[in-house]
């Protein structure tokens, strides 16, 4: 008898594990609303009843029963309820990169596959109820509707290779290190590129400043600390690298139009998918 082992098989499979931030099954009303904000995560939506619109920069999808969106990490994403939807939702993460980035970093779209409300209400089922086994096969059912998205949008041998391997290193570098005194400097250096040869880069891949990203990534991580954790805004504003709270306010205030305190007031009552 010959038993043939893969090593990297254990290696791979042990540490693929989609990263889920955050995920509910909510009713929204009007007030579920934003503008297009960039998020360092994916969001999976899975609707079974009402109407909406996912919206970007470039792109607008309209939300229907049946379905399950994907708002890539990356991608500006916004939406509003059009009076409400019903879904299913998961703020999720995954690498399978050698550079830790994400599968959907480079998608830059929404995109939609068709799901039964029947089988949307069993995954809901399975997420409201206790049972191990079903939280195994929702887990199961997550990776292959991720699985899907990647076959359906021709990413499944093109996983880390959207960007160049110095933009890759920045972006890995930027999301491991991300706090308000993060420099292009440090950035390049990281990189092994020079600061003028790194900004062509990111122009021509990404489409914004090297700077601008930075920026986009420290505002998504504290929009998610406000939402998401009981931190003070002090203590938010001392682990985002900000020399006081109130240089943070007005960074936060002048990037959203809202003060920290009243983003995280509203995110937690009807601004966020709450």
């Amino acid at each position: 008898m010959k038993i043939e082992t893969q090593l990297r098989f254990y290696k791979s499979f042990n540490g693929i594990t989609p990263d889920i931030q955050y995920s509910g099954f909510v009713t929204t009303d009007e007030s579920w609303r934003q503008e297009p904000l960039y998020a360092s995560y994916s969001r999976l939506y899975f609707v079974t009843e009402g109407s909406g619109m996912l919206i970007s920069d470039s792109e607008q999808i309209p939300l229907e029963p049946g379905y399950v969106y994907l708002a890539p990490c990356g991608l500006k994403c916004g939406f509003y309820s059009s009076p409400s939807v019903t879904k299913l939702f998961f703020h999720v993460g995954l690498s399978l990169t050698a550079d830790g980035g994400d599968v959907f970093e480079s998608l830059g779209h929404f995109a939609r596959l068709p799901r039964s409300v029947e089988y949307i209400e069993r995954l809901k089922e399975w997420y409201l109820g206790s049972d191990p086994y079903g939280y195994l096969m929702l887990k199961s059912e997550i990776f292959k509707t991720i699985c899907d998205f990647l076959r359906s949008e021709g990413q499944e041998d093109e996983k880390g290779e959207g960007y160049s391997g110095a933009v890759s290193e920045a972006i890995r570098y930027i999301k491991s290190n991300i706090c308000a005194t993060l420099t292009v400097k440090s950035v390049a250096e990281a990189a092994l590129c020079s600061q003028s040869k790194l900004s062509a880069l990111f122009r021509d891949e990404i489409g914004q400043s090297v700077s601008s990203y930075i920026e986009d990534i420290l505002m998504s991580e504290a929009q998610t600390l406000l939402m998401y954790s009981d931190l003070t805004i002090g203590e938010i504003s001392e682990k985002l690298g900000f020399c006081d709270q109130f240089y943070f306010s007005r960074r936060f205030r002048k990037r959203f139009s809202i003060p920290p305190k009243d983003y995280r007031k509203s995110g937690r009552g009807g601004g966020s998918e709450k």
